[in-house]
């Protein structure tokens, strides 16, 4: 009976497995098929579609372009207590010239180019190098660096770039290692396994994803301390999750070691697709930044402190007083009771300078850089990491600090060449671009072979033909006076900063500094108030700057025509009119050329530029002002007359009296034509 009822319970047993198993099967199913279905929904809604498109494709005079949007960098910040820096939405052709140059340069805000604006930064540079190397070559350099992202990001918009067919990837990274977005000691912290911050920017590209994140924030926020919009000033401060990083530390080790893992991987995704990769070395200001903040070894008891304090103190006292020698002496006997204080290094580091013994000084200045906790310059592991794997994997390594080293006094980097901590000013900048297109021309020449080029003038001169103006040099100049308003630089907890503009160029700059002038409008400003001024070659060089950076675009190139007509350089204001026509045709470009043709008594064509110019204005959305449509009738008469088609001449100024009878040139130019008949 046992066995029977054993038997029977067996069977029972296995009429339920199936239905067990059917059940488990319906648990994973649903939920599985419901995120599908909510993925897919979002994605049909648009939901976050501006976060997750590398590109945008824009049409210009019927060619498409890839424009990089301007809003990927939103994907990567994610905390409400900092403003989110943007790429520029630099411009490439959807379908890629067989003979094109195309560069992509990702990077921190150092590739980004700030305080500069968007035409004065290293791939700019580049670029006016390369065109000036290569003339009637096309190129394209495009400009992928962002503020405040650590080499994660970076790693992450490589990945992207390599798939729109790059001649060659240059990379700038290595200061925000610590504070930038996903750094190790930053407000935009994940952890610090590379395994789980792949996996999460992976996640993140899933619109479920987003939707749960941007909950979480959204609840986040209705706790968080409500303030005024982040200002440039307080943005270091808003980054900065813990400030003292002693050199060796476990952060300081773990940011180490994710900036070597992302640094290889970089290397061989681009090995993958068979792109050229270039590793740049990072540059700061050594000499004339003291560290930002200095600690004491854990090891060295209170006692010891007091007298390292009162030895440093003695040492700044005697510095004050010139007395080099003896300074050194006090600051070398309080080295020896704690020599991991970057403050007491970089006091010897000035006396050594001032006596004359510059290659010591240099070993203190960069030991003093080195361990300066705050760490928002990189250490020399850094640089010599890039230095190891590009040598170890086949990347090429543009060694930047080097470069920057060689250029200063007695080989040591400062404000020379560094604007305030680690941004390079107008100059250093230009030698980046430089280093850059050796680095480009190497890749070239493997390449295309063939391809020669020419030689240009000295980098002084070079310089002055780069498309930038004094608006510029004093936006940069504004804004690093924000930066320095606001901690680390000094404390400042309001956010608040002081400057009042003295000049007209200081308050158009401000203006654009404060966003209430675009970058073009500010420059087109400018160019009106030279103009009043009667300095034309003045306006004429601000068109020229916005023509450069703005080069699909017919207006800047038509201004600048008009400057160049007025400085009686005829051929060239011709070439801009032509080029700008070439852009878009337009009434307005059709005029100018007309008339421009009828002073140099091309009358055959400046008649045929005129009547398109009146043809286009009667089918245009925005069309001339009377005024401008009555000055082009009246030129298109006198060269009616001028080629002997008088009926139509007569014709025409009859149209303009019709308009507006007190036009006294056509009423005078009829009376002309009447006194040949008779």
């Amino acid at each position: 009976m046992a066995d029977k009822n054993h038997s029977v319970k067996k069977k029972v047993m296995k009429e339920k497995k199936p239905g067990r198993w059917w059940f488990r099967l319906f648990v994973v199913i649903v939920p599985v098929a419901f995120f599908v279905l909510l993925e897919l929904g979002l994605r049909l809604a648009g939901y976050e579609r501006e976060l997750h498109e590398f590109v945008l494709v824009k049409q210009y005079q019927g060619e498409k372009y890839c424009q990089i949007n301007p809003l990927i960098s939103r994907k990567y910040f994610a905390s409400h207590n900092v403003g989110v820096p943007e790429p520029y939405p630099d411009l490439f052709k959807v379908k890629k010239p067989e003979r094109t140059i195309r560069i992509f340069c990702l990077g921190e805000s150092t590739m980004f180019g700030y305080p500069y604006p968007v035409n004065v930064n290293a791939p700019r540079f580049l670029r006016h190098r390369l065109a000036a190397l290569y003339p009637g070559r096309e190129l394209e350099v495009i400009n992928l660096g962002i503020p405040a992202v650590s080499s994660s990001v970076i790693l992450d918009l490589l990945r992207s770039a390599l798939d729109y067919e790059p001649d060659l990837i240059i990379v700038y990274s290595g200061h925000n290692e610590f504070y930038g977005t996903y750094g190790v000691a930053s407000t935009e912290y994940l952890g610090q396994n590379r395994t789980f911050l792949r996996l999460y920017i992976a996640l993140r590209d899933l619109r479920v994803f987003g939707l749960i994140r941007n909950t979480v924030l959204s609840i986040e926020n209705i706790f968080a301390p409500t303030g005024e919009p982040t200002r440039h000033s307080t943005f270091l401060e808003r980054m900065v999750r813990e400030r003292e990083i002693p050199l060796g530390s476990k952060l300081y080790e773990a940011a180490r070691r994710m900036y070597t893992g992302n640094i290889r991987e970089m290397i061989e995704l681009a090995k993958k697709k068979g792109v050229p990769i270039a590793l740049t070395t990072v540059v700061s200001n050594d000499r004339n930044l003291p560290p930002f903040i200095s600690g004491f070894d854990p090891a060295t008891p209170e006692s010891k402190r007091a007298e390292w304090k009162k030895l440093f103190d003695e040492g700044v006292s005697l510095q004050a007083a010139q007395r080099m020698a003896d300074a050194l002496s006090k600051f070398s006997e309080a080295k020896t009771i704690d020599s991991g204080r970057a403050d007491v290094h970089y006091r010897r580091a000035q006396c050594l300078w001032m006596l004359d013994r510059f290659d010591e000084a240099r070993q203190e200045f960069i030991r003093a850089r080195d361990l300066d906790v705050l760490r928002f310059r990189a250490s020399s592991e850094f640089n010599n990491l890039l230095r190891d794997e590009s040598r170890k994997n086949g990347a090429f390594l543009i060694d930047l600090d080097s470069l920057f080293a060689a250029e200063s006094p007695h080989g040591v980097t400062g404000s020379s060449l560094i604007i305030e901590h680690l941004h390079p000013d107008l100059f250093g900048y230009f030698l980046m671009g430089k280093a850059y297109a050796g680095c480009a021309q190497a890749v070239l020449h493997s390449k295309f072979g063939t391809l020669q080029p020419v030689s240009l003038p000295a980098d002084s001169a070079f310089l002055g033909t780069a498309p930038f103006t004094s608006l510029d040099t004093v936006s940069a100049a504004i804004r690093v006076h924000i930066l320095r308003s606001g901690w680390p630089f000094r404390d400042n907890p309001t956010g608040t900063f002081s400057f009042e503009p003295k000049t007209g160029i200081e308050q158009i700059a401000f203006k654009y500094c404060e966003e209430e002038l675009s970058w073009d409008a500010a420059h087109y400003q400018v160019a009106s108030v030279d103009v009043k001024a009667g300095d034309i070659p003045a306006a004429a060089k601000e068109y020229e700057t916005v023509a450069k950076e703005l080069y699909l675009y017919y207006h800047p190139l038509m201004m600048l025509g008009d400057m160049q007509a007025r400085m009686k350089d005829f051929a060239a204001a011709e070439q801009s009119y032509r080029r700008a026509l070439e852009l878009q045709d337009v009434q307005f470009v059709r005029f100018r050329l007309g008339v421009l043709c009828s002073q140099e008594g091309k009358t055959a064509e400046a008649i045929q530029h005129l009547q398109q110019a009146l043809a286009i204005d009667d089918a245009a959305r925005v069309k001339m002002t009377q005024d401008a449509r009555l000055m082009t009738m009246y030129v298109l008469g006198v060269a009616y007359g001028q080629s002997g088609q008088e009926e139509l001449a007569i014709q025409e100024m009859k149209s303009i009296l019709s308009v507006d009878p007190g036009h006294q040139p056509a009423a005078k130019f009829l009376e002309q034509l009447a006194g040949r008949g008779g």
